[in-house]
């Protein structure tokens, strides 16, 4: 029995799943825990659904970062550190790409020249 047949008996894994969250009431709760002592599937099917809800509840904790006031301090320490490379960075100006219009005019330029040639070649010109 695999975790991925979940649905193929539709009731047995609802009351299941109730029974895990605590949501039966007394006499469910009974008849559950008797099926999952009398059945070894109901078990196995149990035990599955038991490491899927931790597997969901661990992947809901957000992660943790250990020595943190350590952490914080050399984060700081680093911040406080303005090296020459990343000012000559900052200060460096950024390059200007030509406009749109100048890089249109080179192209209808260069196409116009190829199409000169061509009519040349072809004695049309």
């Amino acid at each position: 029995m695999d975790l991925f047949s979940f649905g193929k008996n539709k009731k047995k894994d609802e009351l299941l799943s109730a029974y895990l969250d605590g949501e039966l009431e007394m006499d469910d709760v009974a008849e559950v825990e008797e099926r999952i002592v009398m059945e070894p599937a109901s078990a196995d099917r149990l035990s599955l659904l038991e490491n899927a809800a931790q597997l969901a509840d661990a992947a809901m904790i957000p992660p943790s970062v250990h020595e943190t006031e350590a952490f914080a301090d050399r984060l700081m320490a680093c911040l406080g550190k303005r090296s020459s490379t990343v000012e000559a960075i900052q200060l460096e100006r950024p390059r200007r790409l030509p406009s749109t219009a100048v890089l249109a005019s080179a192209g209808l330029i260069l196409t116009a020249g190829v199409t000169l040639v061509g009519l040349r070649r072809r004695g049309l010109v």
